[in-house]
């Protein structure tokens, strides 16, 4: 069901056919049902999101900067430094014609820093899940342990 036809469907439902309504109670009746339902799908689209992160699943991966964004991320500091009164609009024009004349080595050179820092995150992201997974096996270690040791004590007496 379409959300305009939740809208109108407790709208009538709301309405008394046999009472006589002016154009701007109907008009209020309206908006408290539409304001009504559209929190209630506000409310019900956060759950899910936060549903998803609770059951591990992945959000979606954000795309690695190009190294064109590389180069305007570390160009741009230089070139206002060297330029204070140009507007923002101006920096990145000089950013771009600075990126153009740019000669095909260099432009080699930065995509492959590019490719170098992608290897890295993945690493280094692999590295933090093998943490977590780690930290995770020593917990569940300690918590056997733990339940061992109360049920020895449960028997003993």
């Amino acid at each position: 069901m379409t959300t305009t036809e939740r809208i109108l469907t407790t709208f009538t439902s709301k309405v008394n056919m046999e009472k006589e309504y002016t154009r701007s109670e109907l008009a209020k009746m309206l908006t408290e049902v539409f304001k009504e339902i559209r929190e209630g799908e506000k409310g019900e689209k956060k759950t899910k999101k936060k549903a998803k992160k609770e059951e591990g699943g992945e959000e979606k991966k954000k795309r690695a900067p190009s190294a064109y964004n590389l180069y305007v991320r570390d160009t741009m500091p230089v070139v206002k430094e060297d330029n204070p009164e140009m507007s923002r609009q101006d920096l990145m024009r000089e950013v771009g014609r600075m990126w153009k004349e740019k000669n095909r080595d260099d432009k080699e050179e930065d995509v492959k820093e590019e490719e170098e820092e992608d290897v890295k995150e993945e690493v280094e992201k692999e590295e933090v899940d093998e943490d977590v997974k780690e930290e995770v096996e020593k917990e569940e270690v300690d918590e056997v342990k733990k339940v061992g040791k109360k049920e020895k004590k449960g028997k003993k007496e």
